[in-house]
């Protein structure tokens, strides 16, 4: 870089030194020019000059010293020229004005030879006169007889006898007519040489050469002008030249530097995916585990114990998932949805899940939902739960007593936006801190993260997804008085799918048997969780330690579903995939169960051709709905064999034949926890036996009619009942029906015989339970 500017610089100096010359050239040739002029105008004055002397005549009446005073200011301005001429404005590199200089001496000295000359013959002509005045007056006085109008020719007449002849007898005028003739001789040459026209081409000459010297000069200057811009053009190439040399390096730079940031882009990612994956897994192992255990322990200090080891290890996966989500965000990784969705959909599970919390603190929960019920939008539902999820988990977490208020309305503009809000009577946030609890790992207060916990992303996240969602989100609070956050979505409005309201009962669909998988799974802890949350939904499982052994598994044996975990040894999951899909040809439903949650990965997957993805661990109602997804797969399979179905309609069976063992009443932990207060438990298990009477004979009604809305909503309560109670063979069985009524799907009549049987076994539970619980009121009588 220094090389190039030296170059610059010397260019530029040289350029600039050139324009330098041409100005001076162009200023000498401008000087020259004046001499010119002065030159033409000197000669041309000592021209006229000489001829007013030559044409003079004695009988005029004019005064001789004015022609020598004129001869003496032509020899004085011919010497300031001279002087003038010397005194150039700008110092000359050419001999230019040397020359000029040397031309205006020799002009000088020929000028004052002919002004001595002309001197000369003023003087002459002065003697002349003066002789012939003298002549004159003696002629008069030999003539004093003659009239005066006859004196000129008598004169004449004088002057030829006498001036002409050497015989003179008047002693004084012979001695004037001698002089007289003397003057003549001298005076006649003297006019001849001044009328000598090669006496004055000096003249000429001088202003020929003169204006050879400007124009010399001023092409001098037109020629330092083009090598200037020449040099200028040239200068201009280089420094292209060595700019595009630069830039080219420049990009070279940038482009190793792009490179290198996208390929520690791609090792942040992989490093974060295999972090996720190794942090998941052995997570998954302890969630599942304790789940399990959960599942099969009845003593109320074992259940306290593993719902602290859920609860932490779910807080570790909920950071863990924030800080995946705020890479992928950062990355421009994180691609939105576009699906139709009732706000429903959205604000449903959000309330189902922080209403335990809300009651554990005591605090009122309050839902305010203006949308029309009929309103659909388009967008990502899932990450608009997650900001809800976030704002609402935040709103119960600082809040420690009043209420927390969910609003959810449609503004006036056009289009129209969806307006979300959560308000809460919490500790509030100080208004210098409104900005920096938007930015990744920041809270209000130092203290807030000992006090209240959090890794200080939520905020965070769901700001830049709500920037993802081309919405905005505002932050009004108070510090000790509350704080409102206020979501301004523009999403499309969307169209509910409207289908034919059947009249008639649908033709009864297969029913779905146990269905035979295989899990690829190399971790041993993973894979007895999976297996275990797989056997307990009815299915048989085995198990294959690595890829390879899956392969040789699949090509030798038939199995309804493959569970393929990503990274094992020997082979991968998507290997795996890719080799049971292109090579074996194997059509068999295949669902990728992987810890790594970036989309790569899962892309990877989808492309090697995996059905579906299900991330660890497994979840009841993501299985489910993969399993529903994908059933005709499954049922197109055993078409071959199907099995008749005894179930002509919906009816209530006789207790006697039914499975009592199915009943869930007796294992659930909440109704354990409040056995010991009898008044309690009595009433809660009257409102349950209540509540599930109830409800079979809406979904009895709801069947025969197809009434899709009645059957939602029925569905829908008894969905939250089973969950707050923890039944969950009952939650299962309801939350699967309730996903195909979702899609406008009248389920099979198998699953709803199968749920009205689970309710029935369950309020006759109930009821044993009221009769053998002695009667509180009757004991205090």
């Amino acid at each position: 870089m220094n090389s190039q500017k030296v170059t610059i610089l010397f260019f530029s100096s040289v350029i600039i030194a050139l324009f330098t010359l041409a100005y001076m050239s162009y200023k000498n040739s401008r000087h020259i020019e004046g001499i010119l002029t002065e030159v033409t105008h000197v000669g041309h004055k000592l021209l006229g000059h000489r001829d007013s002397i030559l044409n003079y005549q004695y009988q005029e009446s004019r005064q001789h010293f004015k022609f020598t005073q004129q001869i003496t200011d032509i020899e004085k301005e011919a010497k300031q020229m001279l002087l003038d001429g010397q005194k150039s404005p700008w110092p000359s590199i050419s001999q230019n004005i040397k020359k000029a200089n040397s031309e205006l001496t020799q002009f000088d000295e020929k000028l004052r030879q002919s002004t001595s000359m002309l001197d000369m013959l003023v003087g002459i002509q002065v003697a002349r006169k003066y002789a012939y005045l003298t002549l004159e007056s003696l002629f008069q006085e030999t003539l004093t007889n003659r009239g005066s109008s006859d004196l000129e020719w008598h004169f004449i007449d004088f002057m030829n006898q006498h001036l002409l002849n050497e015989n003179i007898a008047h002693p004084q005028i012979k001695q004037f007519a001698v002089q007289l003739r003397l003057i003549d001789k001298r005076r006649i040459p003297l006019r001849k040489e001044l009328l000598d026209e090669h006496n004055y081409e000096f003249i000429e000459q001088t202003e020929m050469q003169i204006r050879d010297l400007s124009h010399r000069e001023l092409n001098n200057a037109l020629s330092y002008c083009l090598v200037a811009g020449s040099l200028l053009i040239f200068m201009f190439a280089i420094q292209g030249y060595l700019r595009f040399v630069h830039l080219k390096a420049l990009n070279q730079e940038m482009a190793s530097i792009s490179e290198k940031a996208v390929n520690a882009a791609k090792a942040k990612s992989q490093f974060l995916a295999t972090m996720s994956h190794e942090l998941r897994t052995p997570m998954n192992g302890v969630l599942g585990i304790a789940q399990i255990i959960a599942g099969e322990t009845k003593e109320n200090a074992t259940q306290k114990n593993i719902n602290i080891i859920l609860n932490s290890g779910q807080h570790l996966m909920t950071v863990l998932n924030d800080i995946l989500d705020f890479s992928k965000i950062e990355e421009n990784k994180l691609e939105l949805e576009a699906v139709n969705f009732h706000l429903n959909q959205v604000l449903d599970p959000v309330i189902s899940a922080i209403t335990p919390l809300a009651e554990e603190k005591n605090l009122q929960l309050n839902v305010d939902n203006a949308t029309p019920s009929h309103m659909f939008f388009i967008g990502d539902s899932a990450r608009l739960r997650q900001i809800m999820f976030n704002l609402a988990g935040n709103a119960i977490k600082f809040t420690s007593s009043g209420t927390i208020t969910i609003k959810a309305s449609v503004d006036n503009q056009t289009p129209a936006n969806l307006v979300l809000s959560v308000a809460d009577t919490g500790i509030g946030i100080p208004e210098h801190k409104h900005d920096a609890i938007f930015s990744s790992f920041e809270q209000a207060d130092a203290s807030t993260t000992r006090e209240f916990g959090g890794s200080g992303l939520g905020l965070a996240i769901v700001k830049k997804l709500t920037e993802l969602m081309q919405g905005k989100i505002t932050l009004t609070s108070t510090e000790h008085v509350g704080s409102t956050f206020t979501l301004t979505l523009p999403l499309p409005i969307g169209e509910k799918e409207i289908m034919a309201t059947q009249t008639q009962v649908p033709a009864p669909q297969a029913r779905l048997r146990p269905l035979k998988i295989l899990l690829a799974e190399d971790n041993r802890v993973n894979a007895i969780v999976a297996k275990g949350f797989c056997s307990k939904l009815g299915h048989h499982v085995e198990i294959a330690e690595n890829g390879k052994i899956a392969t040789q598994k699949a090509a030798n044996n038939h199995y309804d579903l493959i569970l393929m975990d990503n990274h094992m040894p020997e082979m991968n999951g998507i290997e795996a995939t890719h080799y049971l899909r292109h090579t074996l040809g194997l059509k068999t439903l295949i669902f990728a169960y992987t810890a790594d949650v970036f989309r790569e990965a899962h892309d990877n997957f989808i492309t090697a051709g995996a059905d579906h993805v299900l991330t660890k661990p497994l979840q009841k109602e993501s299985f489910y709905d993969a399993i529903n997804n994908f059933s005709h797969r499954i049922e197109q399979e055993k078409d071959v064999n199907p099995v008749d179905s005894n179930v002509v309609y919906l009816h209530r069976e006789n207790v006697r034949d039914l499975r009592l063992t199915e009943e869930e009443l007796s294992k659930s932990a909440l109704l354990r926890e409040v056995k010991e207060d009898t008044d309690v438990y009595h009433s809660l298990v009257h409102s349950l036996v209540e509540d599930f009477e109830k409800n079979i004979d809406e979904l009895i009604e709801g069947f025969d009619a197809a009434d899709i809305e009645q059957l939602g909503q029925t569905l829908h309560c008894l969905k939250g009942i089973a969950l707050n109670l923890q039944l969950d063979h009952l939650a299962t069985l309801t939350i699967e029906i309730e996903q195909q009524v979702r899609a406008n799907k009248i389920p099979s009549i198998e699953n709803f015989q199968k749920l009205i049987n689970r309710l029935s076994v369950n309020v006759h539970q109930g009821k044993r339970v009221i009769e053998t619980t002695p009667d509180v009121d009757a004991q205090n009588g």
